[in-house]
């Protein structure tokens, strides 16, 4: 048998082969996350799929949707709510591969681009948890690939697939919108793509990206646009001094200081030969550099978190395959042999210190958030037992998620004092008023508890561990006689 399957395996083209390679990769992230207890934002999104609506508060709809397709099948289980973020980004990889082939027609700059991916941080992390950014990257990378073939090579039937993927792409992330101007720049800067705009083909993506974007319009339009609202404060709060510092070393921890550099030369590079270059890489460089500059100056306006310019990086490492494929000096090969063993070390790191806790990051380690909530989720069940008139709720909106993932009871009820707006804001909790709640918070001071209670205290703290060692705290309080008041 084994023999026949490397006979078979032997028969593939290269590029065959390279896809056999991202298929056997996604597999094995699957695996790699599929055990892991379900992250917050994770709890969050499978209660929305409980109750499928248009879109939500936070994000527009898709997250949810795909979770409810999954788990209908699969079952509640957490690989079942990562699968769609797994299935997301072997897409993702896939429409990568077929365009790097398509624009170079290299096979080293195709196996440079699996390798890149099969290494990278952004790839790995975005199969590691069933967020808005999975759906999102898949279909801004379907779009990105209908547009090349609607703009590059004149196929006017690709419009129609830039227009579907686009708006599935805004039904993912708002944050979307960004690469549907960067097509925009695009075509109204390079002259060999303007001509397009005097033709039906973008006008059409436009009305049917519209057309199914228009679940979240509706939502909006009924909720007198609070998630419009929500997410236009949300982004640009105020100003920071040391955003920009902090975007640039956020995005070179995301892709490696050394990939980040290349790419950054790479730019400048370009930048300088623009007119003499083809189109097509004109079209790689617009749509990384575009994203990345706009990020730039979202950062003199607030805070930007590392995951927002992400996708720039789609064509972006395109671009720095291109470069490895093509590098003849020692110092260059050095340079590639030290991008990937940083690349591979690193991504290793972060798998083994997920499963094994192998590294000691105090505050900094993210991986604990897999950690220990089946232990709180039964504190908080045995403490709500000594008081059967109180109702349990969560305060915080993540840990009220994973109250009711842990319950299997997703009509659980959940308040939001002191915390920030959220999909549990819309819920109608005039049930509440007047009785007593067993509320599980952080809760380090409860003055922020006592204006809507006769009287409140702490019965109890409720810990996670991870191999024996605390990693979250959690406070039960017995609050009194609940009055919500108008600010509630």
């Amino acid at each position: 048998m084994i023999s026949s399957m490397l006979e078979a395996y032997r028969r593939l083209t290269f590029m065959q082969k390279l896809l056999l390679v991202l298929l056997v990769a996604a597999m094995l992230r699957f695996l790699f996350v599929a055990p892991l207890y379900l992250l917050n934002d994770e709890a969050y999104y499978w209660v929305w799929s409980q109750t499928l609506a248009l879109s939500y508060f936070d994000h527009p709809p898709m997250v949810a949707w795909l979770i409810y397709i999954s788990t209908a099948v699969f079952g509640d289980h957490p690989a079942a709510i990562r699968l769609p973020a797994a299935i997301s980004v072997l897409v993702m990889s896939i429409v990568g591969l077929l365009l790097t082939q398509k624009i170079f027609k290299d096979n080293s700059t195709s196996f440079h681009y699996v390798l890149i991916s099969l290494g990278s941080v952004l790839f790995i992390g975005t199969a590691s948890g069933m967020t808005p950014d999975a759906p999102m990257a898949m279909f801004t990378a379907l779009t990105l690939w209908y547009f090349y073939k609607a703009v590059i090579e004149n196929s006017r039937p690709a419009w129609y697939g830039v227009g579907l993927f686009f708006g599935l792409a805004l039904l993912s992330k708002y944050i979307a919108i960004v690469w549907g101007l960067t097509l925009l720049v695009f075509l109204l800067v390079i002259p060999e793509a303007r001509k397009h705009l005097k033709r039906p083909g973008p006008w059409l993506a436009v009305i049917i990206s519209i057309a199914v974007f228009s679940p979240v319009l509706i939502w909006n339009y009924q909720h007198d646009w609070a998630s419009f609202a929500f997410q236009l404060n949300h982004g640009l709060p105020g100003n920071k001094e040391s955003a920009v510092l902090n975007y640039f070393g956020g995005q070179a921890g995301l892709i490696t200081p050394a990939i980040f550099i290349i790419l950054l030369s790479i730019w400048i590079k370009h930048g300088k030969q623009w007119s003499d270059l083809e189109l097509p890489v004109k079209y790689l460089v617009a749509t990384s550099l575009i994203p990345f500059s706009f990020f730039i100056y979202a950062a003199t306006k607030a805070p930007v978190s590392a995951n927002w310019p992400a996708f720039a990086y789609f064509t972006g490492f395109i671009l720095v395959a291109h470069w490895f494929s093509l590098v003849r000096k020692k110092w260059q090969t050095n340079v590639v042999y030290f991008s990937y063993g940083y690349l591979f070390l690193f991504a290793i790191l972060i798998i083994a210190h997920t499963h094994f806790n192998i590294l000691n990051l105090g505050r900094a380690d993210r991986t604990k958030s897999y950690y220990g909530w089946p232990e709180i989720i039964q504190q908080a069940k045995l403490a709500a037992a000594a008081y059967p008139d109180a109702i349990l709720v969560g305060n915080n909106y993540q840990f009220h998620s994973q109250l009711v993932y842990g319950l299997g009871i997703y009509t659980v009820p959940a308040l939001n004092i002191g915390g920030r707006a959220n999909h549990y804001t819309l819920q109608d909790n005039r049930g509440l008023i007047g009785r007593d709640l067993i509320i599980i918070d952080k809760a380090y001071d409860l003055n922020k508890f006592k204006p809507y209670f006769d009287s409140v205290e702490y019965i109890a703290t409720l810990t996670g561990k991870r191999n024996g060692k605390v990693v979250k705290t959690y406070r039960a309080v017995l609050a009194k006689n609940y009055q919500p008041g108008d600010s509630q």
